[in-house]
C-alpha cells in the first residue's frame, strides 16, 4: 500500500511540474502578446494620425483647386470679353 501511495504521489507531482511548466509557458505568451499589442496600438495611432494629415492636405487640395478652377473662369470670361471688344474695335477701324 506504502508503494502505490508513493508512486500516486510521484505521478502527483509530475503532473504539477507539466501544469506549473504549461502555465509558465501561457504567461510568458501572455507577455509576448502584450508587447506585441502594445506594438500595434503605437502604430495604430501613428497611421491614424498620417491618415488625418493626408485628409487634412487633401481638402486643402481640393480647397485650392477649386480656387484656381474659379479664377480660370473668370480669365475665361474676361477673354471673350476683350476678344468681342477687340472684333468691334477691328470692324469700327476696318468696316466691310
Amino acid at each position: 500500500m506504502l508503494g502505490s501511495s508513493n508512486s500516486l504521489v510521484k505521478v502527483i507531482y509530475f503532473n504539477n511540474l507539466i501544469i506549473n511548466y504549461r502555465l509558465s509557458e501561457a504567461e510568458t505568451t501572455i507577455a509576448v502578446l502584450k508587447e506585441e499589442k502594445k506594438l500595434l496600438e503605437v502604430t495604430l495611432s501613428e497611421t491614424e494620425g498620417a491618415n488625418q494629415v493626408l485628409r487634412d492636405e487633401h481638402q486643402a487640395l481640393q480647397i485650392a483647386y477649386a480656387s484656381i478652377e474659379e479664377k480660370l473662369k473668370i480669365l475665361h470670361v474676361r477673354l471673350k470679353l476683350l476678344s468681342s471688344v477687340n472684333a468691334f474695335h477691328l470692324i469700327r477701324i476696318f468696316p466691310s
